[in-house]
Protein backbone atom coordinates (compact mmCIF):
# COMPACT_ATOMS: atom_id res chain seq x y z
CA UNK A 1 0.00 0.00 0.00
CA UNK A 2 2.36 3.02 -1.13
CA UNK A 3 -0.37 5.32 0.12
CA UNK A 4 -0.07 4.21 3.56
CA UNK A 5 3.54 3.38 3.45
CA UNK A 6 3.88 7.59 2.24
CA UNK A 7 1.98 8.44 5.01
CA UNK A 8 3.75 6.74 7.40
CA UNK A 9 7.14 8.19 5.94
CA UNK A 10 6.31 11.78 5.99
CA UNK A 11 5.65 10.97 9.68
CA UNK A 12 8.69 9.59 10.52
CA UNK A 13 10.44 12.32 8.35
CA UNK A 14 8.63 15.00 10.61
CA UNK A 15 9.86 13.29 13.82
CA UNK A 16 13.01 12.85 12.89
CA UNK A 17 13.81 16.69 12.07
CA UNK A 18 12.02 17.85 15.08
CA UNK A 19 14.42 15.01 17.47
CA UNK A 20 17.36 16.25 15.32
CA UNK A 21 16.36 20.51 14.86
CA UNK A 22 15.77 19.84 11.08
CA UNK A 23 19.52 17.92 10.33
CA UNK A 24 17.65 15.05 9.24
CA UNK A 25 14.25 13.42 7.31
CA UNK A 26 14.68 14.54 3.80
CA UNK A 27 15.44 10.79 2.53
CA UNK A 28 12.12 9.52 3.69
CA UNK A 29 10.00 12.92 3.27
CA UNK A 30 12.02 12.07 -0.31
CA UNK A 31 10.54 8.18 -0.68
CA UNK A 32 7.67 9.61 0.68
CA UNK A 33 7.12 12.15 -2.08
CA UNK A 34 7.25 9.32 -4.88
CA UNK A 35 5.23 6.64 -3.17
CA UNK A 36 2.25 9.11 -2.63
CA UNK A 37 3.27 10.05 -6.44
CA UNK A 38 3.30 6.67 -7.73
CA UNK A 39 -0.43 5.73 -5.65
CA UNK A 40 -2.07 8.96 -6.98
CA UNK A 41 -3.50 9.52 -3.86
CA UNK A 42 -4.56 12.88 -2.63
CA UNK A 43 -4.05 12.28 1.14
CA UNK A 44 -0.98 10.61 0.84
CA UNK A 45 0.24 13.56 -1.24
CA UNK A 46 -1.65 16.24 1.25
CA UNK A 47 0.41 14.29 4.45
CA UNK A 48 3.92 14.60 2.63
CA UNK A 49 3.27 18.13 1.69
CA UNK A 50 2.65 19.04 5.18
CA UNK A 51 5.54 17.28 7.02
CA UNK A 52 7.76 18.66 4.76
CA UNK A 53 5.74 22.16 5.90
CA UNK A 54 7.03 21.44 9.01
CA UNK A 55 10.65 20.31 8.57
CA UNK A 56 11.17 23.64 6.32
CA UNK A 57 9.56 25.21 9.73
CA UNK A 58 12.16 23.64 12.14
CA UNK A 59 15.39 24.82 9.67
CA UNK A 60 13.61 28.46 9.87
CA UNK A 61 13.02 28.13 5.97
CA UNK A 62 9.86 30.15 5.77
CA UNK A 63 9.38 30.41 2.15
CA UNK A 64 9.78 26.18 1.37
CA UNK A 65 7.36 25.71 4.65
CA UNK A 66 4.82 28.59 3.52
CA UNK A 67 4.55 27.10 -0.49
CA UNK A 68 4.26 23.45 0.91
CA UNK A 69 1.73 23.84 3.93
CA UNK A 70 -0.63 26.24 1.31
CA UNK A 71 0.07 23.13 -1.39
CA UNK A 72 -1.04 20.82 1.50
CA UNK A 73 -3.89 23.29 2.17
CA UNK A 74 -5.14 23.24 -1.58
CA UNK A 75 -4.71 19.41 -1.50
CA UNK A 76 -7.13 19.19 1.91
CA UNK A 77 -9.64 21.79 0.43
CA UNK A 78 -10.05 20.01 -3.12
CA UNK A 79 -10.73 16.55 -0.77
CA UNK A 80 -13.02 18.50 1.27
CA UNK A 81 -11.74 18.31 4.84
CA UNK A 82 -11.26 21.99 5.04
CA UNK A 83 -13.13 21.30 8.42
CA UNK A 84 -11.91 18.29 10.10
CA UNK A 85 -8.79 17.40 12.05
CA UNK A 86 -6.18 17.60 8.87
CA UNK A 87 -7.29 20.39 8.47
CA UNK A 88 -6.69 21.71 11.48
CA UNK A 89 -3.35 19.43 11.99
CA UNK A 90 -2.26 21.56 9.33
CA UNK A 91 -3.66 24.86 9.86
CA UNK A 92 -2.19 24.88 13.65
CA UNK A 93 0.99 23.82 12.10
CA UNK A 94 1.48 26.53 9.55
CA UNK A 95 0.17 28.73 12.25
CA UNK A 96 3.50 27.96 14.54
CA UNK A 97 5.62 27.96 11.60
CA UNK A 98 4.16 31.58 10.92
CA UNK A 99 4.91 32.39 14.99
CA UNK A 100 8.29 31.05 14.71
CA UNK A 101 8.90 33.53 11.51
CA UNK A 102 7.66 36.49 13.66
CA UNK A 103 4.61 37.06 11.74
CA UNK A 104 2.05 36.65 14.50
CA UNK A 105 -0.57 38.40 12.41
CA UNK A 106 -0.79 35.40 10.02
CA UNK A 107 -0.79 33.36 12.77
CA UNK A 108 -3.84 34.56 13.92
CA UNK A 109 -5.35 35.07 10.69
CA UNK A 110 -4.53 30.66 9.56
CA UNK A 111 -6.18 30.21 13.86
CA UNK A 112 -9.36 32.90 13.22
CA UNK A 113 -11.57 30.02 11.74
CA UNK A 114 -11.03 27.52 13.89
CA UNK A 115 -13.93 24.94 14.14
CA UNK A 116 -11.91 22.26 15.08
CA UNK A 117 -14.35 19.32 17.26
CA UNK A 118 -10.41 17.56 17.87
CA UNK A 119 -9.88 18.43 22.42
CA UNK A 120 -5.90 18.17 21.21
CA UNK A 121 -6.13 20.30 18.18
CA UNK A 122 -8.47 22.85 19.96
CA UNK A 123 -5.95 22.98 22.74
CA UNK A 124 -2.80 23.37 20.43
CA UNK A 125 -4.57 26.04 18.51
CA UNK A 126 -5.33 27.97 21.73
CA UNK A 127 -2.05 27.84 22.91
CA UNK A 128 -0.70 29.25 19.44
CA UNK A 129 -3.31 31.87 19.84
CA UNK A 130 -2.39 32.31 22.94
CA UNK A 131 1.18 32.82 22.07
CA UNK A 132 0.55 34.28 19.30
CA UNK A 133 -1.34 37.64 20.83
CA UNK A 134 1.61 37.95 23.55
CA UNK A 135 3.98 38.52 20.69
CA UNK A 136 1.64 40.85 19.23
CA UNK A 137 1.61 42.83 22.46
CA UNK A 138 -2.07 41.71 23.49
CA UNK A 139 -1.76 39.96 26.73
CA UNK A 140 -5.75 40.83 28.15
CA UNK A 141 -6.16 38.86 24.73
CA UNK A 142 -3.68 36.02 25.36
CA UNK A 143 -4.73 35.62 28.55
CA UNK A 144 -8.43 35.47 27.88
CA UNK A 145 -7.08 32.84 25.64
CA UNK A 146 -5.41 30.44 28.21
CA UNK A 147 -8.52 30.60 30.24
CA UNK A 148 -10.36 29.35 27.59
CA UNK A 149 -8.21 26.51 27.03
CA UNK A 150 -7.19 25.80 30.73
CA UNK A 151 -10.69 24.29 31.44
CA UNK A 152 -10.43 21.81 28.65
CA UNK A 153 -8.92 18.64 30.33
CA UNK A 154 -7.13 18.02 27.05
CA UNK A 155 -4.72 21.05 27.48
CA UNK A 156 -2.92 18.78 30.66
CA UNK A 157 -1.86 15.71 28.85
CA UNK A 158 0.48 15.01 26.36
CA UNK A 159 1.88 17.50 23.57
CA UNK A 160 -1.07 19.98 24.64
CA UNK A 161 0.39 19.81 28.09
CA UNK A 162 3.93 20.73 26.56
CA UNK A 163 2.51 23.91 24.93
CA UNK A 164 0.24 24.59 28.25
CA UNK A 165 3.59 25.33 29.91
CA UNK A 166 5.13 27.42 27.36
CA UNK A 167 2.21 29.99 27.20
CA UNK A 168 2.30 29.78 31.23
CA UNK A 169 5.94 30.84 30.83
CA UNK A 170 5.24 33.38 28.27
CA UNK A 171 2.11 35.40 30.14
CA UNK A 172 4.74 35.02 33.29
CA UNK A 173 7.79 36.81 30.93
CA UNK A 174 5.10 39.32 29.20
CA UNK A 175 4.12 40.25 33.26
CA UNK A 176 7.60 40.16 34.40
CA UNK A 177 6.82 37.88 36.82
CA UNK A 178 10.49 36.13 36.53
CA UNK A 179 9.82 33.60 39.26
CA UNK A 180 6.63 32.32 37.97
CA UNK A 181 8.08 31.93 34.83
CA UNK A 182 11.51 30.05 35.97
Amino acid sequence: DRAAHSQGLSMLAAYLAAGTLGRFGDRALLHADQLAAQSGAPYAEMVAAGCTGIVAMLRGDWAAMRTTHGKAEKICNRLGLGRPWAASFLRSYWALGELYAGNPTKTLALLADDSSEDMFGRAMIGSYRGRAMLYAGDVSGARTAFREQERSLAFERGMAGIYRRAIVCELALAEHDWQRAR
